[in-house]
């Protein structure tokens, strides 16, 4: 599924014009707040997977999207990752760089770290 038209929508939905910059830092314009805006070129994507509730991969296949909200975000790891997710007791955190392409939102370099599941405690009485 491409990812090309939710990020379409998103980088060319009408923004409000900025307000002008006021060459005075201390004094503030009154009633609107500004927001500036920074272009950056990537940025870093970290995702926790609880113990338990691990994504399941093909390891033939290790192409996924994470879904947040209307966003599709395409990520592919290496097949070794996959098979490890796939039997490993514990959780997991998915870690990357976030890029803009023009297939849409990529995550790159991406990989696992594992985390132990944790021991079963009995209860006491």
């Amino acid at each position: 599924m491409s990812t090309a038209a939710p990020l379409r929508r998103f980088m060319t939905a009408p923004r409000a014009p900025s307000p002008p910059r006021n060459p005075r830092p201390d004094s503030k314009p009154k009633g609107k707040s500004s927001m500036n805006a920074v272009n950056v070129q990537s940025c870093k994507l970290t995702v926790v997977f609880s113990e338990g509730k691990l994504p399941a991969i093909d390891a033939k296949a290790p192409r996924f999207e994470l879904v947040l909200g209307s966003l599709r975000i395409g990520v592919v790891i290496n097949a070794k990752s996959a098979r490890k997710l796939a039997s490993h007791p514990g959780g997991a955190v998915l870690q990357g760089r976030l890029v803009a392409s023009q297939a849409g939102l990529v995550l790159e370099q991406a990989g696992f770290s594992w985390t132990d599941a944790k021991p079963a405690t009995e209860p006491t009485a």
